[in-house]
């Protein structure tokens, strides 16, 4: 039986599996929503799945009458077909188009009314047009024409109607993520990251320059049928993941695929491992991970881990030595057999018990208080949580920091699992973090802890600190600020004598008296004096 996946998206993903049902939304033939029809009958086929967001399928199918309109096709592409097919509705949603990218400028820009377009560098080069829709409602009797076609058809729009939505207060745009409009392309040249492209009208040859068979299907907005060239249907269903034709000319044409096919398999794999003329392909091609920056790299790695459980893909992962190009090669490291056994036992106690505090802690919290934020909070911790069992040694944390570019607040918490990793941490000491920690940085800290102690199983610890009331410091700097200044002390030495003080009344049980501040305050004060006097 598959093992059950988990997935940080959803706590209820991880509560159940991911094992894919066989469809239940039959594909069907409906009648074609017209340019001037309002789409409020059932829509047909897999976009059955969306009927549970009714604006955002009504923008949907506007989208979609647009570009038919003036004499383009457009298909709902990527991702948001895998979780149609799913029966999930997805988060976001991109299409492919037969328009040309000027065409597709031209023709959302028409309705710029009614929509925020948004073009990038990046996004030109590949063909994309992106679009939010503003909060206000879509008239599909409005449908205009981009130039090419007003020629031959009138538009629907009279000047006075213009004048008068122009007088209009102009609405807000909602929080939905953009829709990405691509034009269908061939890759004409490729050196192993990014590739000199070809806009083209084939879809079939758009499908076939992708990455994988489930990253290659399309879902057409008339009739809700699938286009899958390539069993990208079938793989899905049965956690296959597998490259587009030759998968070493896929990973050469992009050796971030390498990675990506990693991500895939852990989201979709179900436990299933790849064939090995893949993973041949794969440890054929590591090397060009070299190309890849750090940064891409940490954000892959990132989603890959994110996937719950992920031991079959660490371990593959360690076998073909792929965190090596993530800054984690050790010169030094005499049994590399003995190291990978060493991680991948930490990686089962540490996936095991995030999936338990989920089950037993988060999962009934979020039925109770649906607005928590434990959740969210905890989910950017995951995947560091669990790359943390690869990083032995404070030097491979920094080298990968460097390598990889990740944020501070990740390098201090794998710094901070290798300073504790076996220590048998008492609950007092926690608190004395907690209470020695800045005001502006105790949140982080907490975070820090939080993710220790659930990889560790210590849930009642965070209990208890969630509890605790941490003790005010009596002493402000500026009162020790003023003393080294009225002493002729150098100012840099203020957050040193506060810090020895604080340590000192953290120490003392969090209850010193007035006398017992000052004192230390002086002996500071004095042992400063001393110590840059004798310069």
């Amino acid at each position: 039986m598959a093992a059950a996946r988990f997935t940080l998206n959803s706590v209820r993903n991880f509560l159940g599996t991911l094992l894919i049902p066989k469809r239940t939304v039959q594909i069907m033939s409906a009648s074609r929503v017209g340019a001037e029809e309002q789409p409020t009958s059932p829509p047909p086929g897999l976009l059955k799945v969306l009927e549970c967001n009714p604006k955002r399928l009504k923008r949907i199918k506007f989208l979609g009458e647009l570009f038919k309109a003036n004499g383009f096709e457009l298909r709902i592409a990527g991702g948001a077909v895998r979780d149609i097919i799913r029966g999930k509705e997805p988060k976001d949603i991109d299409f492919a188009t037969t328009a040309r990218p000027e065409q597709s400028l031209e023709i959302v820009k028409k309705h710029e009314d009614l929509l925020r377009i948004i073009v990038t560098t990046a996004g030109q080069r590949h063909g994309t047009v992106a679009v939010k829709f503003k909060e206000t409602e879509i008239d599909f009797k409005r449908i205009k024409l981009s130039h090419n076609h007003q020629d031959s058809q009138q538009s629907t729009v009279t000047a006075q109607e213009q004048v008068k939505a122009k007088k209009q207060a102009e609405p807000e745009y909602d929080d939905e993520s953009p829709y990405e409009i691509t034009t269908l392309r061939c890759d004409k040249l490729t050196d192993g990251r990014h590739a000199e492209v070809e806009f083209i009208n084939d879809w079939h040859k758009d499908a076939e320059r992708r990455d994988l068979t489930i990253n290659a299907m399309f879902l057409t907005l008339d009739d809700g049928r699938l286009i899958d060239y390539f069993g990208g249907e079938s793989d899905l269903m049965e956690g296959v993941v597998r490259f587009v034709g030759d998968a070493d000319t896929r990973v050469k044409e992009d050796y971030l695929r390498i990675l990506r096919f990693f991500r895939f398999w852990s989201r979709y794999g179900r436990g299933r491992r790849p064939d090995e003329a893949t993973i041949q392909v794969l440890r054929d091609n590591l090397a060009g991970l070299s190309q890849i920056s750090g940064e891409r790299i940490w954000q892959e790695i990132k989603k890959t881990l994110s996937h719950l459980p992920c031991h079959d893909v660490f371990e593959l992962m360690l076998n073909l030595r792929v965190f090596d190009y993530a800054g984690l090669h050790d010169e030094n490291l005499k049994d590399y057999d003995e190291y990978t056994k060493k991680v991948l036992d930490e990686v089962k106690v540490v996936e095991d018990n995030i999936q338990r505090y989920y089950r037993e802690i988060l999962e009934p919290k979020s039925r109770s208080n649906p607005q928590d934020q434990t959740i969210k909070r905890l989910e950017e911790f995951i995947p560091v949580m669990l790359f943390a069992a690869a990083v032995q040694t404070d030097t491979l944390c920094l080298n990968a920091y460097s390598r990889v570019k990740f944020s501070n607040l990740e390098r201090d918490f794998i710094l901070y699992i290798i300073e504790n990793r076996n220590k048998s941490v008492p609950l007092d000491s926690f608190k004395f973090q907690l209470a020695m920690s800045a005001v502006p940085e105790r949140p982080a800290t907490f975070r820090r802890m939080l993710a220790y102690l659930i990889s560790k199983g210590l849930f009642e610890f965070i209990d208890a600190l969630k509890e605790w009331k941490v003790p005010k410091f009596p002493i402000g700097g500026k009162i020790v600020a003023e003393l080294v200044k009225e002493r002729k002390l150098p100012p840099v030495k203020t957050k040193e004598i506060l810090e020895s003080v604080k340590f000192k009344w953290a120490t003392d049980g969090y209850n010193s008296d007035e006398a017992k501040l000052k004192l230390w305050i002086e002996e500071e004060l004095d042992r400063v004096a001393v110590s840059t006097s004798g310069r």
